[in-house]
């Protein structure tokens, strides 16, 4: 049976038993507290908008502090219309990102501003997570474009977003996708999970070697330290003072400049991005993907303008805008010490205060970095390169399941494809 909506905008044919249906047949209510910014304040109760959501994150994605929106008790309990609960979907109804999504996670407290909507899927009738997925199929976002109001912000109407039509098929088909994105979610955030193991392991290791010096400890006390007696023997085991601070014999100290280069990012627009596969990177790290890289990974990204100071490792070739400096090393040659001796000097408290803040070259490059033998920084990156490793594999992996999922879950949505199949597909990757 066809609803109005399917011959308006001549919508295909789907498969036997699947249906399209108006989304707010599918809702048990939508909250809506678009209209004023409530009252702020300082600290308390988050306050989500659209900047929180990403098509690409399932949940509300967190912003940096001084970019965090508060409100009061009394605001959150008197203010609103109502608050989201859990599974419902924050959909944004205005905005230069229009139209983003994401899930409401489990035990939310947060609130919702104008410019979103919290729509509450009828369980009965619909899976949540399945819907999240139809909200973003070619289909429904068709429609949604149809009806968007091109003032001075594209915005929709809610009772125009609500007449919008999705696939719908049976129930347990739907849990069955639900089920199938939910694996694939759960691989990516082990793997994301992992790399951060393996790289809180990495800066570990430098902290014992370069900073806490417990290599050199062991052997000037006679005690044991976890590390192989060649590896062992490259290091010294007496101090020496250099320029007022006791340091290992044979270390010495450099400025910042006489190790390496803070060579300045280029301007990338976003309306000159090429969908592909180099990620492109701002002053807080990675913000769009581009189809050519100006810089060959692995490399060290630094904020120069906005969140100035933030270092950022880099596994692969990559694109850094202007908001950023890229590293090149001088005379080091671990690439990983010098990105964990910057992370060691915080940049940030060297950042101008200006209207936009940014990171002062000068006065970074005068930072005094300790550098110890070229024996014991080879043998130091031969190290931390077996971690690096296994987080490109990890990363590589996440990407192939990533672009799998954005290429298998139109299809079963669409009802071209069957969950077996796709779940074959994706057991093959993982």
């Amino acid at each position: 049976m066809l609803v109005k909506n399917q011959t308006k905008w001549n919508l295909p044919e789907l498969a036997q038993d699947w249906e399209y249906k108006q989304l707010g047949d599918m809702l048990l209510t939508v909250v809506d507290n678009r209209g004023k910014t409530p009252p702020l304040t300082d600290h308390g109760i988050k306050l989500i908008e659209t900047k929180h959501l990403s098509n690409n994150a399932l949940y509300p994605l967190e912003v940096s502090e001084n970019n965090q929106k508060y409100v009061s008790q009394q605001t959150f309990d008197t203010w609103f219309r109502g608050h989201p609960q859990e599974n419902d979907i924050l959909f944004s109804t205005v905005g230069s990102n229009f139209p983003q999504r994401c899930l409401v996670p489990p035990n939310p407290y947060f609130c919702t501003g104008q410019n979103l909507v919290a729509l509450r899927p009828n369980p009965k009738i619909i899976d949540p997570w399945y819907l999240l997925l139809a909200l973003g199929h070619r289909t429904f976002l068709y429609q949604v474009d149809a009806n968007t109001i091109t003032t001075a912000q594209p915005s929709i109407r809610v009772k125009d977003l609500l007449e919008c039509v999705i696939i719908y098929p049976p129930l347990h088909i739907q849990k069955h996708i639900a089920s199938l994105y939910k694996a694939i979610l759960n691989k990516i955030e082990l793997n994301r999970r992992l790399n951060a193991t393996l790289e809180e392991m990495a800066r570990a290791i430098f902290k014992s070697w370069f900073v806490d010096f417990d290599p050199v400890h062991a052997k000037a006390n006679g005690t044991a330290y976890p590390l192989d007696a060649a590896t062992m023997a490259l290091f010294p085991d007496r101090f020496e003072e250099v320029e007022g601070r006791m340091v290992p014999e044979g270390w010495r100290v450099f400025k910042l400049e006489q190790v390496l280069e803070l060579n300045y990012g280029k301007s990338l627009r976003k309306k000159d991005r090429v969908a592909g596969h180099v990620p492109v990177y701002g002053s807080n790290g990675q913000i769009d993907w581009h189809n050519e890289h100006l810089v060959k990974g692995p490399g060290i990204v630094v904020g120069r303008k906005g969140s100035a100071g933030i270092v950022t490792w880099v596994h692969e070739d990559f694109y850094p805008i202007d908001t950023t400096f890229y590293v090149s090393s001088k005379k080091i040659s671990s690439l990983s010490f010098l990105y964990y001796s910057l992370e060691k000097l915080d940049l940030p408290s060297l950042v101008s205060d200006s209207a936009v803040p940014g990171l002062n070259r000068n006065m970074a490059y005068m930072s005094p970095i300790l550098i110890p033998s070229t024996s014991i920084l080879d043998a130091f990156q031969n190290l931390i390169r077996t971690f690096n490793q296994r987080v490109d594999y990890n990363n590589h992996q996440s990407q192939t399941i990533a672009d799998l999922r954005d290429t298998l879950l139109p299809k079963l949505i669409s009802g071209q494809l069957r969950v077996t199949e796709a779940a074959e597909m994706v057991e093959e990757v993982t």
